[in-house]
C-alpha cells in the first residue's frame, strides 16, 4: 500500500523529537504491514488547529497537493489529532482523501 507520513508537534514548549518519533513508530508499522512509504511530511511547532492553508500548515499542504497528483493509497500518522484538532479543519481534509479515495490509518484509532 503506498502510503505517506504526516507528523507534527505543535509549540516550540514541546520536543522536537517528537516528530522523529512519530516518524519511527510509523516507518516500524509500514515495515511490518509491508506498506511502502512514499514520502514523509511534516510540521514542526505548529497547533493542529492552525488551518490547512499552505501558509498555516506548509507540511500537511504539502501532503494533500501530493495524494492529488494520484498514486497514494494511504496517509499514516501516529494519531488523528496529529493531521487537525479543529473539526472543520478534519472534515475538509477527510472529504479531500475521501475524493482521492486514500484512507485515513492511524497507530492509535485504526482506520
Amino acid at each position: 500500500m503506498k502510503t505517506l507520513i504526516y507528523a507534527r508537534f505543535s509549540s516550540d514548549l514541546q520536543n522536537p523529537r517528537s516528530i522523529e518519533d512519530q516518524i519511527t513508530i510509523c516507518r516500524e508499522r509500514c515495515e511490518r504491514e509491508g506498506w511502502e512509504i512514499v514520502e514523509v511530511f511534516t510540521d514542526y511547532a505548529i497547533s493542529g488547529a492552525a488551518g490547512i492553508a499552505e501558509s498555516q500548515r506548509p507540511g500537511l499542504a504539502a501532503m494533500l497537493s501530493r495524494i492529488e497528483a494520484g498514486g497514494i493509497e494511504q496517509v499514516l500518522a501516529e494519531s488523528t489529532d496529529r493531521i487537525a484538532r479543529h473539526e472543520g479543519d478534519s472534515f475538509a481534509i477527510r472529504e479531500r482523501l475521501a475524493f482521492a479515495n486514500v484512507r485515513l490509518f492511524t497507530l492509535s484509532d485504526g482506520e
